[in-house]
């Protein structure tokens, strides 16, 4: 028996999930790169900025997934034990 659809947000993509992977990895190299630049300093500063917004990015992502799960968990559990209730009965 299929489950209804909820409405929730469903989890990202693989896609999705390569592309944050990518800029991630893109944003290390800069890191990296930068560290022979004069403005060294500067950039070095602006890039962990821009991680730190891909890490607060990621963070939300799973808490929101996990939420979902969570959610759906209590509603499978419920449903288990109306059925098991029901069977009982029966």
């Amino acid at each position: 028996m299929a489950l209804p659809s909820n409405g929730l947000q469903q989890p990202c993509t693989v896609t999705q999930i390569q592309d944050w992977v990518s800029a991630t990895k893109r944003k290390r190299l800069e890191l990296h790169l930068l560290a022979a630049e004069p403005l060294y300093n500067t950039r070095r500063e602006w890039a962990f900025m821009e991680m730190s917004k891909l890490l607060i990015e990621a963070i939300e992502k799973v808490r929101a997934i996990s939420a979902e799960l969570r959610e759906e968990s209590q509603l499978l559990r419920a449903r288990l034990a109306e059925q098991q209730e029901e069977s009982t009965r029966l």
